[in-house]
């Protein structure tokens, strides 16, 4: 295709932007720009602050109700018919860019805000009667400014169309369609199509034309989904016709930044931060092969497999995952060593240099993590790998660190033959090859934001124990010299009781503990009180994997972890091998409970109006779980279901509450309750329930 050599349009609402038909710098959707352009000539989204009014009284509301219309109405423009791929467009740069004035710094809302906005704030009873007068006010502002004659009202499938109009042919309907079903219900949809049909007819008298409407029926559903769909559909017609803006399909935008590399918050050590200064909270599933894998079991992710794999964490909300790398089992596809020889391995192949490090695999590594931090998701990186090819004798004789497999004296010198916890070593020269591995791992990686470091998977405690906090300390002071110094992790020994108190002791800025130690029982979601570290509270170490047994109680997990301040993580069976957990290459949709509830989780972090404030207490809520900032917001899960008591002593006026079913993902509208006193709720259903409660009046 041609370059053209049309003027690049300048966007009066942001000027550091034009755009320009240029091939070779293509982005997607770069006519949405001209959409938010037009939209500031005719105050459209700015429209929204007369009509609709802010339901959260946060003080920390990361995305306001203006950007939210935009996003919401702008999504639909790109051919997004609903929230699904919010997440998506919440990177996207142009998206990001019509939706703030601040794209570098911002990015759009995601996938569980959106929805939370589309159902909870549009559908507050004084922003349904508002949204039916934005309707009309945009009605008013783009018709003064278009000759259009004929308008199309399209609100749903074709397969909705009743028999007489798909007989037509998709032809005009040259009167007032009839109003039936959900839309009957929706009297901003009735005054509307009122309004624009006289309007229309107004207009074909005086110019001699005929004038036609077209409506479609939506599906049957919430009447407040069809008026807000009608809000989209209507915007998009008047963008069509109202003004002409000079073609263009690419835009000199920003890249695409991140949040700056993470570390802990300052005042709530419980979870992580960025740049932002916002409270990041972390969820998400993780598997072994995602960067390589065991070829005697499976055959290593292909980039489109990697691909499917982010496409696959998105589609459930989650924002972490942990990377399995620098392992030495004998049958993994890549290996951060050289095989030089001479002689041969326990596998049959030459022997490992572990001084002679693989740049290739680090690379490999590095294009896998770019990949992930490209989507908004963050990680840790195992600089060891998992310490499971080590628990026995005949398993340590098969790894790479074993004497018999590579070619380092120094390690010959140093580890015991028959005993893998002899890694665990304080020998020098020993150690300063293991360093070895630490360092180009830093080196390779050091740029990344969405990173942090883990030494080893379940290293044995407490044989591990001070081995690992040595190189806790060790990354540190190395990093210390690096541009980015990254949050270092211990995760548990192979469930040992006394693993929990020596993490909480050592260096780790965080920690994945152990099941249960005393008091803290990590599989009831860890204690409120303690937060000296992050906690990832990760199944893998609480019960390996989801069972029939156990997927019900790891779904209510997901929720006690988050309610006390912790972060969920769950070691997925996906593209697994193992009879117990599928077949390779099936992902088996009846852990979905369990995924689903992690972004449903998150959905609730992001839509706090300031999660840092958000505190565990046990105290408030007889069930046990709560999420509070005392006298304005307050979240209670109960793993029960039925009644519940929540003190409200510290709430100082009325709330409104909500109730949301995690079993199904759906939100129920509850009502409003006075502070001051314990305050008694009653789920709409059965099984175990979530209460959100928030402030609107002091």
């Amino acid at each position: 295709m041609s370059q053209s050599q049309q003027e690049a349009l300048s966007l009066e609402f942001d000027a550091r932007v034009r755009l320009e038909f240029v091939g070779s710098k293509m982005t997607s959707d770069a006519g949405l720009l001209a959409y938010r352009e037009l939209g500031e000539k005719l105050g459209l989204t700015d429209m929204a602050d007369q009509y609709l009014t802010e339901q959260r009284p946060g003080r920390n509301v990361q995305h306001h109700l203006v950007p939210l219309v935009r996003q919401s109405v702008y999504s639909r423009r790109a051919g997004c018919p609903d929230t699904n791929d919010a997440d998506r467009l919440a990177r996207d740069p142009t998206m990001r860019l019509v939706v703030s004035r601040r794209p570098v710094d911002r990015k759009a809302a995601a996938r569980n805000t959106v929805g939370r906005f589309e159902t909870e704030i549009l559908s507050a009873k004084g922003n349904r009667e508002g949204l039916a007068s934005l309707n009309a006010a945009w009605v008013s502002s783009a018709m003064a400014h278009t000759k259009t004659q004929r308008l199309i009202l399209d609100l749903g499938s074709w397969e909705s169309l009743s028999a007489n109009t798909k007989s037509t042919n998709r032809q005009d309907v040259r009167q007032t369609p009839t109003i039936s079903g959900p839309t009957a219900a929706c009297a901003g949809f009735r005054s509307l199509v009122a309004e624009a049909s006289q309007r229309m007819a107004d207009r074909s008298a005086n110019a001699g034309a005929p004038s036609s409407i077209w409506a479609i029926p939506a599906k049957k559903g919430n009447p407040m989904k069809t008026c807000r769909f009608l809000s989209h559909s209507v915007l998009a017609l008047f963008f069509a016709g109202a003004v002409s803006v000079p073609g263009a399909d690419v835009a000199s935008i920003p890249s695409e930044p991140t949040g700056g590399v993470l570390r802990v918050h300052p005042g709530n050590s419980r979870y992580f931060t960025d740049d932002s200064g916002e409270a990041i909270y972390m969820t998400g599933s993780h598997v072994w092969w995602n960067v390589v894998s065991s070829g005697d079991r499976n055959s290593p992710f292909s980039d489109a497999d990697f691909e499917v794999f982010l496409d696959y964490l998105e589609s459930f909300g989650h924002n972490f995952t942990r990377i399995w790398i620098g392992s030495a089992y004998p049958t993994y596809s890549a290996y951060p060593w050289k095989r030089t020889g001479p002689g041969n391995a326990a596998d049959g192949k030459p022997k490992f240099d572990m001084t002679e490090l693989d740049q290739a695999y680090f690379d490999h590594v590095r294009d896998r993590l770019i990949r992930l931090q490209d989507r908004g998701i963050y990680f840790s990186v195992m600089f060891f790998g998992s310490f499971n090819g080590f628990r026995t004798s005949d398993k340590w004789q098969t790894v790479a660190w074993h004497p018999s497999n590579n070619t380092n004296p120094e390690l010959a010198a140093a580890f015991d033959r028959e005993d893998g916890n002899s890694f665990f070593t304080t020998d020098p020269a020993a150690l300063e090859i293991q360093r070895l591995l630490v360092r180009r791992m830093i080196d390779t990686l050091n740029d990344l934001d969405n990173l942090v470091w883990e030494i080893m998977n379940e290293a044995s405690f407490p044989d591990s124990a001070n081995w690992q906090n040595e190189m806790v300390n060790y990354a540190k002071s190395y990093e210390a010299e690096k541009p980015k110094q990254h949050l270092v992790g211990i995760t548990a020994g192979h469930r040992k009781a006394e693993t929990n108190g020596l993490l909480r002791a050592g260096p780790a800025d965080w920690i994945s503990p152990s099941a249960a130690d005393g008091s803290y029982d990590y599989r009831q979601g860890g204690p409120a009180a303690y937060s000296d570290k992050i906690v990832i509270n990760d199944v893998d170490h609480l019960w390996a994997v989801a069972t029939d047994d156990t997927s019900l109680a790891i779904r209510k997990w997901v929720w006690q972890t988050f309610t006390r301040g912790n972060h969920p993580i769950l070691m997925d069976q996906y593209n697994s091998y193992a009879p117990k957990w599928g077949a390779y290459g099936e992902i088996d949709p009846k852990w979905d409970p369990i995924r689903a509830a992690m972004g449903h989780t998150r959905g609730f972090a992001a839509g706090f109006a300031d999660l840092a404030e958000m505190l565990p207490d046990e105290s408030i809520a007889d069930s046990g779980y709560c999420l509070a900032d005392a006298g304005r917001e307050y979240l209670v899960y109960d793993p029960s279901g039925g009644t519940v008591i929540v003190n409200l002593a510290a709430l100082q006026g009325t709330a409104s509450y909500n109730w949301f079913n995690p079993q199904t993902g759906e939100t129920v509208t509850g009502g409003s309750v006075n502070g001051g006193d314990n305050s008694t709720f009653r789920a709409p259903f059965s099984g175990d329930s979530v209460l959100h409660i928030r402030l609107i009046a002091p």
